[in-house]
């Protein structure tokens, strides 16, 4: 915003022309308090840098525009995304945005229906006609908790933008790739607490659908309507009273300062295109100057392990882990439930249905079953007497079969790697790395 005031002044608009015109785009996430902070703190900012352009009060008022974010939207459960909308739309509301658009909760998997459009839009006005979000100023105003992140945001934000006007203002770091650099360093601190499911995707990384279906792609020749679209530029082009446009965009090089900025008006009224305008102006030539900025969904890897293992099954080799639940399940339950999840995010079908009585009971299950990948599950109690047996008899008697445990093995892990033991399933370890492994080893392609 600074960037573009300076460019107006240059042009000889002044800034109070300016601002008024000026709308800041902001996308809200998920995190409820820091969103409302956020939308704040960035009104208090913008208050700090209309008072250093000495703006006049009743011209510095700046229109905040809202949007839902993408970046915890999913391709699998994406039904959840209907809820992710509706917190993030409530704490752009309380945050003070003055407009709002709420994403359908498919718009990262499909074209948007009519249902998912409804449904966007019905956020949307509850929170305006029934909520009565509209007729309130500043909700969070007074909360304490609000406030002082608000504070805090401001003071972080302010920070990080007196280091990019002391580097030369936006466009120099863009071009020095330091800004991205910054943002990819976030990214991959988020990934790496998302991959060890210390931060909760909602049935992507944890509580996964096992029995879940992806939702119809909206079926889409792109060949047709590029061509239908071309025709209709086509027939517009040629309609144009070509002449008179022509000889507008033709003064527009000639032109400086708000003139320039008049013309640019008149010839796009008058049906000029923006790549026209763009070479009148002179920037028809520009080339891209910095590294852009990839879009990234915090669900995209996982989604990926879920989609290679649709495909092994597409091809009749769907992948599966046989849990080998040992004595009596009750008093393991919530380490076999936490494990069978730990799978299932990465789109494994578990055989976790049995508890078996002995170690014969399970090897011979496991020969019957198939499956590549075993997972010993118990108490600790059990493991004592259970683990280096049963793996030594699963080795000798069911091939080429993968073994881990599930739960830490403390001072029982060189005994139990000795035993043949290839790994172990808890907490520590990196949930997408190794559904990642064990697909791979599976023959997925990822």
């Amino acid at each position: 915003a600074v960037l573009y005031i300076k460019a107006m002044a240059e042009r000889g608009i002044p800034v109070e022309t300016v601002v008024p015109r000026m709308r800041l785009s902001v996308s809200v996430g998920g995190n409820f308090f820091i969103e409302i902070a956020k939308l704040r703190a960035l009104r208090l900012l913008w208050s700090r840098i209309m008072d250093a352009f000495e703006v006049r009060e009743s011209a510095r008022t700046i229109q905040i525009h809202a949007k839902t974010g993408l970046w915890n939207k999913t391709v699998y459960d994406p039904y959840v995304n209907m809820l992710r909308t509706t917190t993030e739309a409530f704490s752009a509301v309380v945050g003070g945005c003055d407009s709002l658009n709420v994403g359908p909760f498919d718009e990262v998997l499909r074209d948007s229906n009519a249902f998912s459009r409804r449904i966007a839009f019905n956020t949307h006005a509850i929170l305006a006609d029934e909520c009565d979000m509209r007729r309130v100023i500043d909700p969070a105003g007074g909360s304490w908790a609000v406030e002082s992140l608000t504070d805090q945001v401001a003071e972080s934000a302010w920070k990080i933008f007196q280091g990019i006007e002391v580097d030369g203002g936006i466009i120099k770091v863009l071009e020095s790739g330091k800004f991205q650099e910054e943002v990819e360093a976030v990214r991959q601190s988020k990934m790496k607490n998302i991959q060890r499911r210390r931060d909760v995707i909602v049935g992507t990384n944890s509580y996964p659908n096992a029995t879940e279906e992806l939702l119809a792609p909206a079926e889409i020749d792109y060949a047709a309507v590029r061509k239908e679209l071309a025709s209709k530029v086509s027939a517009w082009k040629n309609n144009r009273e070509n002449a008179s446009l022509f000889t507008v965009l033709e003064g527009i090089s000639t032109v400086k300062g708000i003139g320039k900025i008049n013309a640019l008006i008149e010839s796009a009224a008058s049906g000029a295109t923006l790549a026209e305008l763009q070479a009148s102006a002179g920037l028809g030539t520009l080339l891209e100057k910095a590294k852009p900025i990839k879009l990234n969904r915090a669900a995209a890897e996982f989604e990926k392990l879920r989609m290679a293992a649709d495909k092994l099954k597409e091809n009749g080799k769907a992948p599966v882990i046989h849990q080998l639940n040992m004595g009596p399940s009750r008093r393991y339950r919530i380490r076999a439930d936490w494990t069978s999840a730990f799978f299932q995010v990465g789109g494994f079908k578990l055989l976790n249905e049995d508890d078996y009585e002995t170690n014969a009971d399970a090897v011979e299950a496991l020969s019957t079953s198939g499956a590549k990948i075993a997972v010993i599950t118990s108490d600790d109690e059990t493991y004592a007497n259970t683990v280096e047996d049963l793996t030594k008899a699963i080795k000798d008697s069911c091939g080429e079969v993968a073994v881990y445990v599930a739960g830490a093995p403390g001072d029982n892990e060189a005994a139990w790697k000795a035993a043949g033991v290839d790994g172990f399933v808890n907490i520590r370890v990196n949930n997408y790395e190794l559904n990642r492994q064990l697909l791979e080893s599976l023959g997925a392609s990822l």
